[in-house]
């Protein structure tokens, strides 16, 4: 379908087109600075075919030669979600749509589950898979480029977009994110991978400035990106707004052009995250293609000049052409807009298939005590469904990755279509969220009766100073403050306010102030002129409480201040809310009799796409009154199954030893209701592994104290170097709360027979590991081989050992099979920055086999020679 037209040529022929072939490449490209890898097609496209390639260069040159200046300026600045066309040659316009999860922005489109939870199931075939329907849906809505797949690494959880990408390991990243790519691009749509590079947390995203030493950028956050490019020949990479060593990324030119482009040969398109560019001139000097959305940066009015007066090459212009024209004529984009393809339907059973197969696969088994599940269905009469995430669904995190899916099944649906008839299955939200605190927290006069609200004075000024701009009574406090410098503003943008009224408690107890802000605003509250709260917000959505004893018998006189401050995720508006409640009605008192008088409980917690998402930070601890609720259910229900859904680690120690089952079920996609039922009745074999690292606590994890911006400069210096995650924990004297690829099953496996061929060997030679593993239990199911590499004679820091090969294995009850993987020497190498080389020390190198990166039962050495030796024992 995407092959040109062949055919049979003797051999002189052939010989005679390649020449001529190569000679016209040659002169092609003479004027371009940039070295380039294989022509990047989709896969079912014949990669070594000359006149293929002959073909795609020769339409570019023409086009090319036909366009004037201001055209080509025009080509490489946006439109909107599109590649801008040229009428006058007959070039239409490109549709881009999000889509790490799913087609974004023609929805409805099916969800599949996030990165995250595809990583989880180690499971390299349904990446493709999940891959090639993405590419399908994209064709069936006219799309020709998908931005996806997110590939950054997971560094700490509260990192907003975790959700969407792939874990903490560059291994397992590469891995995944080459097969979904290729996948993708085998329907004949452009992939995107993003967000090129370190972006690691979305607080402060546009300003902050990741700090990153060669090593550690080679070894670390790199690799899945060269893999993208090297093995999943990617079409495009987008890169992030942050800065890296001081310079934006889309006007970095050493990891723009000196590393991807010339050092990994990219030959696709680059573009930024939506309005990344802040520099034309220089974006333009340091390899940026395409600028997204408009062209605001890399217009007509910046680089027509910059041109003329040799600032910016022709060349340099030409180039970005060259490659945009490129990925157009090989992906049969370029002499007609895309139409939705109608002979694939917008959503059928395959798609379903394959984000219910990734759902039950990715599910994490993290806890089961006393075999609690699977769940036998004959002795559930009543079934508990209670939490803020038990319905309705949640399939998705937020932000540009978000897709709402065709009828998302809850937890509670999912549950309740399982049992049908056979049990009582109920449901309740068990907490109240903060909107609903501050909607019914009714203020008094001073007598203590009620009164339509608190008297407001908003400022100009950030901190309370001059005359009020606004006099005004409001009934609560709950707001979007806009931002007039992120965009207009209805009426006014106070920049501080002050509300003074009275409160009276309807019951003498603790109750709790709470708050919710971003930004770096904050907010005191006084009773009868005492300070008694006092918070400043971080970036990330975050309600939060402190429990101040409170007299019913006391009308108290209250006063709150609240000082914007500043947005620090590039939005336009700020929210604010406030309100009292107490504490015995956090909980909602309904859903602790319904877990009181039923058989089991399905207790849903976590997050949504409102408190995880894109542009926002989230928080280490579970949300609003969440712990509080597991306190209060357990109590009552000691057979209760905690169902996680978040993008990333959550702050477990203070609740995980009192509940007998965890299952971590990430953001599960439209499927996850049907998904969750099957694992808990056992229909499904739970077998995902963890892809990131658990910590125990936010104060034991490796980046704890260089997280977040540090000084004026806004930069974050990444002191922990290699040792993120598992490497650092492998060292440590803490453990983490659960380990890198840990994961239970309802069956048991065994280890054995690890054999290493060759065991002493030359540097250069490629490794096989081979074992045996045994399904050992009374159930089918799956396990994934783990292979980690330890260097015992580094002549730098190592880790103690790192993730270099896996398979996702399925076995009977008391089956055994052979595996066999290799290792090439990557696998063994580490960056030496001083000469920019892969390097492998000749010594002592431990082969590690196991299910977790905490449980390696099988060991064995492998000795590498040095160059001299090994000539001279192959002399022998």
């Amino acid at each position: 379908m995407y092959r040109g037209s062949r055919t049979c040529l003797s051999d002189t022929k052939k010989r005679i087109v390649t020449i001529v072939t190569s000679l016209l490449i040659v002169v092609s490209l003479s004027c371009i600075p940039f070295a380039r890898a294989q022509t990047t097609r989709p896969l079912d496209f014949d990669h070594n075919d000359p006149l293929d390639s002959l073909a795609v260069e020769q339409r570019v040159e023409t086009l090319l030669n036909q366009m004037t200046l201001p055209e080509e300026i025009r080509l490489v600045g946006g439109s909107g979600m599109s590649i801008a066309g040229i009428p006058r040659l007959g070039i239409e316009p490109v549709q881009m749509s999000d889509g790490s999860q799913g087609v974004r922005g023609v929805e409805p489109s099916t969800a599949y589950p996030a990165g995250l939870m595809l990583a989880a199931t180690w499971d390299k075939t349904l990446a493709e898979e999940e891959g090639r329907h993405l590419g399908r849906d994209a064709r069936a809505r006219g799309i020709g480029i998908l931005l996806g797949p997110g590939i950054n690494l997971y560094r700490a959880p509260m990192a907003g977009r975790n959700f969407e990408y792939f874990g903490e390991d560059p291994y397992l990243v590469s891995r995944m994110a080459v097969n979904y790519i290729r996948g993708v691009q085998s329907e004949g749509v452009m992939a995107t991978v993003k967000h090129y590079v370190a972006n690691n947390s979305e607080f402060d995203r546009f300003n902050t400035d990741s700090k990153i030493d060669e090593r550690t950028l080679q070894e670390i956050y790199l690799p899945a990106f060269e893999a993208a490019v090297k093995d999943g020949h990617v079409a495009a990479v987008m890169v992030a707004h942050n800065l890296v060593n001081g310079q934006h990324m889309s006007q970095n030119y050493y990891l723009d052009t000196e590393v991807l482009k010339k050092e990994w040969g990219f030959d696709g398109i680059l573009m930024p995250d939506w309005n990344a560019t802040y520099d034309g001139v220089s974006a333009a000097n340091a390899g940026l293609d395409l600028e997204m959305p408009h062209a605001k940066a890399m217009n007509e009015a910046t680089l027509l000049p910059a041109v003329r007066d040799s600032r910016v090459a022709k060349s340099v212009i030409d180039d970005k052409v060259r490659r945009i024209l490129r990925r157009e004529v090989e992906y049969q984009l370029l002499d007609e807009k895309r139409p939705p393809n109608l002979s694939i339907p917008l959503y059928d059973e395959t798609d379903r298939k394959v984000a219910l197969r990734v759902a039950e696969e990715g599910m994490v088994l993290l806890k089961n005590q006393k075999d609690l599940l699977p769940l036998n269905s004959k002795r559930q009469s009543s079934i508990a469904v209670i939490g803020p995430d038990a319905y309705p669904a949640v399939p998705s995190g937020g932000g540009s990755a978000h897709v709402s899916g065709f009828m998302p099944v809850s937890f509670y649906t999912g549950l309740s279509d399982y049992l049908g008839l056979k049990s009582t299955v109920t449901w309740n939200e068990g907490v109240r969220f903060p909107a609903e605190i501050f909607d019914q927290t009714q203020f008094t006069d001073e007598t203590g009766r009620q009164a339509s609200g608190l008297e407001g004075e908003y400022f100009s000024t950030a901190d309370l100073t001059g005359a009020p701009v606004v006099n005004r009574i409001d009934e609560k406090l709950d707001f979007e403050w806009c931002d007039p410098r992120h965009g207009k503003c209805p009426g006014f943008a106070p920049a501080s306010a002050r509300w003074e009224g009275f409160y009276r408690p309807k019951a003498t107890g603790l109750h709790s102030f709470v708050s919710v802000l971003q930004g770096n605003s904050s907010v005191h509250v006084y009773l009868d002129g005492k300070d008694v709260y006092e918070r400043h917000g971080m970036g990330v959505y975050e309600p939060h409480l402190k429990s101040v004893f409170l007299d019913a018998a006391h009308v108290y006189h209250i006063t709150v201040e609240y000082k914007r401050g500043s947005w620090l995720s590039g939005g336009g508006k700020t929210p604010f809310g406030f309100g009292i409640v107490a504490n015995k009605d956090i909980v909602d008192s309904r859903a602790v009799a319904l877990a009181r008088h039923a058989d089991t409980v399905i207790l849903c917690l976590g997050f949504n796409d409102y408190l995880e998402r894109e542009a926002l930070d989230r928080t280490f601890d579970l949300p609003f009154g969440q712990e509080q609720l597991i306190r209060e259910i357990v109590k009552v229900n000691p057979r209760t199954v905690v169902v996680l859904t978040n993008g990333g680690a959550v702050d477990m120690h203070t609740w995980a030893d009192n509940v007998p089952a965890i299952i971590e079920a990430w953001y599960s996609g439209q499927e996850a209701g049907h998904a969750l039922a099957r694992v808990l009745f056992g229909d499904v074999n739970p077998s995902g592994k963890l892809p990131i690292t658990f910590d125990r606590s936010w104060t034991e994890s490796p980046v704890h104290d260089s997280y977040y911006p540090q000084g004026e400069a806004q930069g974050v210096d990444y002191k922990e170097k290699g040792f993120l995650g598992y490497r650092y924990y492998d060292q440590a004297d803490v453990k983490p709360q659960y380990p890198f690829g840990y994961g239970l099953s309802y069956t048991a496996f065994k280890f054995s027979r690890l054999k290493v061929t060759p065991a002493d060997s030359a540097i250069n030679q490629r490794i096989q590991v081979a074992l045996d593993v045994t399904n050992s239990g009374s159930r089918d199911g799956d396990e994934i081989v783990q292979i980690y590499v330890g260097d015992r004679s580094a002549r730098v820091s190592r880790p103690f050992k790192e993730l270099k090969a896996f398979a996702r294995i399925s076995l009977q009850a008391h089956q055994s099979k052979h595996v066999v993987l290799r290792l090439d020497r990557r696998a063994f190498a580490d960056y030496d920055a001083l000469t920019n080389k892969w390097m492998v020390d000749p010594g002592r190198y431990i082969i590690f086999a196991g299910d977790s990166a905490a449980h390696v039962p099988l060991q064995k050495v492998v000795r590498f020679r040095s160059a001299k030796a090994s000539a001279s024992q192959d002399g022998n």
